[in-house]
């Protein structure tokens, strides 16, 4: 056996074995690099002559800083037990020896400290805009990456630009603290973000018997509903009411100013306006009244002609057209989404007596009259609220005695969203 030694590191080697031959290259490496420097390799008896996947122990046993202290410890045969038996590949230690025996997290790679002059376990550092100071992957379908945790302190903390990236499968960041905080992001700058969150299904989960998600302290708003797809605001977002994808009871969404909520799911599910700016005069309860406008005529716009009584028709109750004319002059006057119209509805050239009941689209069953006639030659009109189906259509039904039957004209003075 030789001992090969300099002022602050001992490197004690064994006839070689093929099993711990690459073990024991790196701990001359290891020493190599160290001769001069600050670090002092512990090495053990049982630790030097360590077969491939046993544990050994590099590290500074010193208390005052890296460089003063004793220069080497020898592990004991209970220390060096009991890292083989808590499975330690390489542990670089800083202050005193650890000493809880109750180790979390095996792990082939361990930082402990206990000195208050190197109070960090493990810290990466780069300088390449392509690089990642610290990176954890877990090919795993359900591993995890990173687990940052903590007893009454904070189990991630990031500050920077970007302070943390996290990426995976089933979850970009899953963090827990029994006191203080589980994640701490702090981002510097006017376009810098404390966490982006980026994932399939949802870019931030949260998991609590309080709060799941909250904002408890910011200089403008606690919470920004962005009103853009994408980041980079290049994509604006969609009326909820006219997507073609599945959406969940309970989302949210910002949209030209207008605040949405997802009353039941679906494709693309049942929204409803909260609130947002007006089209019109006013904005209420989700009402948005209007400058009375043309929406249907019977005398001139298609489908066109009297409706006979027996008969239904439906319509698409959405562009605003001249009274005179037809011609649309304010498309889209009923916006995407509208659930219901404040209207009048007006009869015309009558024959004999009847009535229209006007119904969400394709519903033909008669509820209620929305507009009746006693007799040929009138012209009625009635200010009602009528319900919206589909895309703003609806189903006009024609009743009364045989041969009843009328024109009609539709004109809005209002919507609910």
């Amino acid at each position: 056996m030789t001992t090969e030694s300099t002022s602050d590191v001992a490197i004690v080697d064994e006839p070689a074995a093929p099993a711990a031959s690459s073990r024991r290259k790196m701990l001359r490496l290891a020493g190599a690099a160290a001769i001069g420097a600050t670090a002092a390799a512990v090495v053990g008896s049982n630790s030097a002559s360590a077969n491939n996947g046993d544990p050994m122990l590099l590290g500074n046993a010193g208390t005052g800083g890296p460089i003063a202290g004793t220069a080497h410890q020898a592990i004991s045969q209970t220390r060096y037990d009991w890292l083989l038996g808590n499975g330690v590949g390489f542990l670089f230690q800083a202050g005193a020896a650890y000493n809880n025996d109750d180790a979390a997290y095996r792990c082939a790679l361990a930082g402990w400290t206990t000195s208050t002059n190197n109070p960090n376990g493990i810290y990466g550092f780069t300088n390449q805009a392509t690089g990642n100071a610290v990176v954890g992957a877990n090919s795993a379908a359900n591993g995890t990456g990173v687990l940052g945790t903590a007893g009454s302190g904070t189990g991630v903390h990031a500050s920077g630009k970007t302070a943390l990236v996290a990426e995976g499968t089933s979850g970009g960041i899953n963090a827990t603290a029994s006191a203080g905080s589980a994640i701490v992001a702090t981002g510097q700058g006017a376009n810098s973000y404390g966490v982006l969150a980026i994932g399939e299904v949802a870019g931030v989960a949260g998991l609590s018997g309080g709060y799941s998600v909250a904002a408890y302290l910011s200089t403008k708003a606690n919470l920004y509903l962005q009103p853009n797809n994408n980041f980079l605001g290049s994509s604006p977002k969609t009326v909820p009411t006219a997507r073609t994808d599945d959406h969940k009871a309970g989302e949210m969404e910002c949209v030209d100013g207008d605040l949405w909520f997802c009353v039941a799911s679906g494709t693309p599910g049942t929204w409803r306006r909260l609130t947002g700016a007006a089209a019109g005069t006013g904005f209420n309860s989700g009402f948005n009244a209007v400058t009375p406008g043309r929406l249907y005529d019977s005398r001139g716009m298609t489908p066109a002609g009297a409706l006979v009584a027996g008969s239904t028709r439906d319509l698409i109750l959405r562009d605003r057209v001249d009274a005179g004319t037809y011609v649309v002059n304010a498309a889209n006057y009923v916006p995407a989404g509208a659930v219901a119209l404040a209207c009048n509805v007006t009869v015309v050239n009558t024959v004999s007596a009847g009535f229209l009941s006007v119904n969400p689209l394709a519903d033909t069953t008669v509820h209620a009259a929305t507009i009746n006639w006693s007799a040929s030659g009138q012209i009625l009109n009635n200010g009602v609220n009528i319900t919206l189906g589909g895309d703003r259509q609806v189903t006009v039904i024609a009743g009364g005695n045989a041969g009843a039957s009328t024109d009609f004209v539709i004109d809005v003075t209002g919507y609910y969203l």
